[in-house]
């Protein structure tokens, strides 16, 4: 739900999004605020106003991509004060349920005892989103549109039963690239997924899929230097 009220000079938007459940995660309610002013001299009528309203975007969107249950705001601050630098890690159990509902919404045969490799979006989701929430990468999320995913197979296993039930996964995800074009920014994830295992009492990680994936934050940039 959008509130647009108006006070004084200034014009007040509030969004007010619903944020589905997900199996580690309960529903909620993500609030945005943003104060916008009315400039009829120039060509671009309407500016957003304070120092802060890219990074308020930026903690909304953390809210929905990588809040951790009953550590809300610590998870979604660290995300973004995170560096481009650092290392992004994520565990996912794969269950049958998960599974069949990803099959299910795809309108694949149920029949399949695991699911396809691009099940790995879902199971790295919240180590690979934190690449566009990094301190360094300066845009307004509300213009980020996501470009490609590819994936590089590292296991023999089929393509389309990469994930079983039962396999405790790991993803790592690291900023690869961050490059400025015409029409925006582009951050380049690269996210190693691999299953955890014990192999003679020793843990051990399978690497299954390398996923690289683009997003490109529209807009005019010149902090060449990030």
């Amino acid at each position: 739900m959008i509130e647009i009220t108006k006070k004084h000079a200034n014009i007040l938007v509030v969004v007010n999004g619903v944020r589905p459940a997900v199996a580690d995660l309960k529903a909620d309610v993500a609030t945005l605020e943003m104060t916008f002013t009315y400039h009829s001299e120039v060509s671009c009528l309407i500016h957003a106003e304070g120092s802060d309203y890219i990074d308020k975007v930026k903690a909304f969107y953390a809210r929905f991509w990588v809040a951790i249950e009953d550590k809300e705001e610590e998870s979604c601050k660290a995300a973004c004060t995170a560096s481009v630098k650092d290392s992004f890690m994520t565990n996912f159990a794969v269950t049958k349920e998960d599974i069949i509902a990803y099959r299910t919404a795809l309108g694949l045969k149920c029949d399949e005892v695991g699911a396809p490799v691009d099940f790995s979006t879902v199971v790295s989701w919240r180590a690979l989103i934190q690449s566009v929430l990094a301190n360094e990468v300066k845009g307004n999320l509300l213009n980020l549109v996501h470009l490609k995913h590819s994936y590089k197979l590292l296991s023999s296993r089929k393509y389309s039963a990469m994930f079983l039930p039962g396999d405790d996964i790991v993803s790592t995800a690291k900023v690869a690239s961050l490059r400025i074009i015409d029409s925006g920014k582009i951050v380049h994830s690269m996210t190693t997924i691999s299953r955890r295992a014990l192999n003679d009492d020793m843990e051990v990680f399978e690497p299954l899929v390398e996923l690289h994936s683009e997003f490109l934050i529209r807009g005019c940039f010149t902090d060449f230097e990030s």
